[in-house]
């Protein structure tokens, strides 16, 4: 049901690096965001030139900045809704949603007291 969406990924990519190259800061921050996310294996880093023969979605990323924060100054956001065109589906719309539980947290709660 998904399709490679390299194309999308990439091109949001470039966008991020020419804001983390015009915003040092911004830049910085990204760049410790990135480390963190690989060093608690989050992530990982995809070599493009060993085939895979099965589709790879990429997930496209943008950082948001909370500079007030005393524990994380940055944290990196992936985009799970990108999609090659708009006849294509996302990674969001391609997994299971399940039944909604919060009816069903409040009637515990509502028990429980």
């Amino acid at each position: 049901m998904l399709r490679d969406n390299i194309s999308v990924a990439a091109g949001r990519t470039y966008g991020q690096q020419a804001i983390m190259i015009a915003d040092r800061e911004y830049g910085n921050l990204m760049v410790e965001a990135r480390q963190e996310l690989e060093d608690k294996d989050f992530v990982e880093k995809v070599d493009t030139d060993i085939p895979t023969n099965e589709i790879v979605y990429y997930m496209p990323f943008r950082g948001i900045v909370k500079k007030e924060s005393n524990t994380t100054k940055c944290r990196m956001v992936m985009d799970a809704s990108s999609k090659p065109s708009a006849s294509h589906i996302s990674l969001n719309q391609a997994l299971y949603q399940g039944p909604n539980l919060i009816l069903d947290l409040a009637f515990l709660l509502l028990r429980f007291c």
